[in-house]
């Protein structure tokens, strides 16, 4: 009688609780639907306002129309064995500890990670904050706002809202934007598209395949770097374009620098900077080489439309071509300069008044190798030029390439650099790695057959930190090495969160770190440590389903639980590093008490981490051996 007596009034407070409380705080590790993980003895349903500083393991699927879950620092949200989902359309969510799902639905509301959120599938109508990390993503999908300024790793990633990215975007197979990016730091992506508008003032790097079919401007100091750049729509480019493979489709404007190995334009390419090509340069469209405009090819030029003879290049400044030079439409200019290594052919339109020079010249005017097509008598022929030699390069890191920019004005044909290390180039602006440390005075000789000039400029290689190690004691870690900065990764994926020289780790797994110094220059990386987080089970001790007895124990100690049937128990021991050293399986006896015995008298002193399985249900708790 006095047994039902206290059930009947549990199932009041409960039923009371649930009616007039709406929120509840983890007391104790466990299954979100106990009641004694809660301090409400309830178990929080939809609409509630939870607060989690414990490791709860999420056994149902959810939802939030209203109230929201908050994971503070010492707790998690990690699924069990069952995958598990969560909507939110109305309520909110924030992480600050680990949370783990197989897929997170953002109808309305928001979402707000500090820390560790891993997710299977992510979309998202509404807005999310992301300071932390967010990884082991297949699909990700924005139709609202995102603002990420820590580390968010997705296979494929699409935006078509508004995605402000001031961290790190990577291990992004896919990448795909018809709606609004302002890129202020890092995405890392093999394929990139983007069909909205993006405005990059960061770095895109590592793209094998770039579109871009919508409005896009790559502004001072932006980067890009791919293999094959692909523009149907409209490009602005301010800072540095980085590519093998090139075409133009639709309107660009070039305003900074513009590296490529071979490229085509089929419409609109305004060049105002730096255009500079290893290889071949085929104009089918409408270019035009500005005031202050300098295109410069290692190999052949070729301004040609075969089909409808719309091609038309326009030059105000200054082209320069290693190789050969041919015209079949319409070449233009007032004052600007030609200057071609080799063969030169004409069968279009030469109007204008610009400066060409054939450095092996025809015998008479008009000095083309091979004229079959109008040229305006205003055109002059090798008008004397003087070249003027200058070039800019950045001190660097061992082992980091050193690109040096050619700045030589006048006319010049022919460039030598003596790098200062025994070694040189003829290229018009080579890249350089120098094998050790030093200071190196570097010389360029700028010609064109009859003039040359001079120019000298010294570069600084800095020496690499040491490569660190790192010093572990279970899950704390410290960097032996004082360092301006330390970049430290887990399992191999950079930790954005973490700059300190020590720290308390909160996931297990193996950690490595690079150090940087007062030039920036980066280490090798440090060998890999173990560091051993108990989330979530020193807490289970006290629960009264679940008990080790002795516990600190010297040999033998038993494992007592509570089975309401009768089933088969399985019992796992592991050690820190997650290996088991002892698999025990019982038939339980139902509505008692079962015992099962463990005897470790081989294992060396330390704390291992049992694992109960019974039916859906999984208890972790830990023992000391002594």
């Amino acid at each position: 009688m006095k047994t039902g007596y206290l059930f009947l009034s549990v199932l009041f407070c409960i039923l009371f609780q649930n009616s007039f409380s709406q929120s509840a705080t983890s007391i104790a590790n466990g299954p979100w639907l106990s009641p004694f993980t809660w301090n409400c003895t309830c178990i929080p349903t939809p609409g509630y306002t939870v607060t989690i500083n414990h490791a709860v393991t999420l056994n149902t699927s959810f939802q939030l129309p209203s109230g929201g879950i908050t994971v503070n620092a010492s707790g998690s949200l990690i699924q069990d064995a069952t995958p598990r989902d969560m909507q939110i359309n109305g309520g909110f969510l924030i992480n600050h500890g680990t949370v783990d799902f197989r897929y997170l639905l953002l109808q309305s509301g928001s979402v707000n990670n500090s820390d560790t959120l891993r997710l299977k599938s992510f979309a998202n109508y509404s807005g999310i904050e992301n300071s932390g990390i967010v990884y082991q993503v297949d699909s990700f999908i924005n139709l609202g706002f995102l603002h990420n300024s820590g580390t968010f790793s997705a296979n494929k990633f699409q935006n078509s809202d508004t995605l402000i990215n001031d961290g790190l975007l990577m291990g992004v197979d896919s990448f795909f934007n018809t709606g609004f990016l302002l890129n202020n730091d890092s995405i890392i992506s093999p394929t990139f598209f983007t069909g909205g508008i993006l405005v990059n003032r960061g770095d895109i790097a590592e793209v094998d395949s770039f579109t871009n079919a919508g409005v896009m401007t790559n502004h001072v100091n932006a980067q890009i770097n791919a293999d094959r750049v692909l523009n149907t729509g409209s490009l602005i480019n301010q800072g540095a374009v980085h590519t093998s493979a090139f075409a133009n489709l639709g309107t660009i404007h070039n305003q900074g620098r513009f590296d490529f190995q071979d490229a085509v334009n089929q419409n609109t390419f305004t060049n105002s900077d730096s255009l500079l090509g290893a290889g071949n340069f085929y104009n089918i469209g409408r270019f035009t080489n500005a005031l202050g405009g300098m295109l410069m090819l290692g190999n052949s030029f070729m301004n040609a439309d075969s089909i409808h003879h719309y091609a038309s290049f326009f030059n105000n400044g200054r082209m320069v071509v290693d190789s050969n030079w041919y015209n079949a439409d319409t070449v233009s200019g007032q004052f600007g300069s030609f200057v071609v290594a080799h063969n030169t052919g004409n069968s279009g339109f030469m109007i204008g008044s610009f400066d060409f020079c054939d450095l092996t010249p025809a015998a008479q005017a008009p000095f083309i190798d091979n004229n079959s097509g109008t040229i305006s008598s205003q055109i002059t022929w090798c008008s004397p030029q003087m070249p003027t030699a200058d070039f800019v390069a950045a001190n660097a890191c061992e082992g980091m390439p050193v690109i040096f920019s050619n700045t030589s004005t006048g006319v010049a044909s022919s460039f030598f650099w003596d790098f200062g290390d025994g070694t040189g180039s003829a290229l018009t602006t080579p890249t350089h790695t120098y094998s050790t440390s030093g200071l190196y005075d570097v010389m360029l000789v700028a010609g064109n057959g009859t003039n040359a000039d001079t120019a000298y400029h010294s570069v600084t290689v800095y020496p690499l930190p040491a490569q660190p190690t790192i010093t572990g004691n279970a899950d704390t870690l410290t960097c032996n090495e004082t360092a301006s900065g330390y970049t430290w990764f887990l399992n191999g994926v950079w930790q954005s969160a973490i700059t300190t020289q020590s720290f308390k780790a909160t996931q297990s797994g193996y950690y490595s770190v690079k150090i940087s110094d007062a030039n920036t220059c980066i280490s090798a990386e440090s060998d890999s440590v173990w560091a051993n987080v108990l989330t979530g089970i020193t807490a289970l001790q006290n629960d009264p389903w679940v008990q080790v007895f002795p516990n600190p124990f010297h040999q033998k100690t038993t494992l007592n639980f509570y089975s309401t049937q009768k089933t088969e128990a399985v019992l796992i021991i592991s050690n820190l590093l997650g290996q088991q050293l002892l698999v025990l399986t019982k038939t339980t006896d139902a509505g008692m008490v079962n015992k099962i015995s463990i005897d470790l008298p081989a294992m060396a002193p330390g704390v291992f981490i049992y694992q109960l399985k019974i039916l859906d249900k999984r208890y972790t708790g830990r023992m000391v051996k002594q």
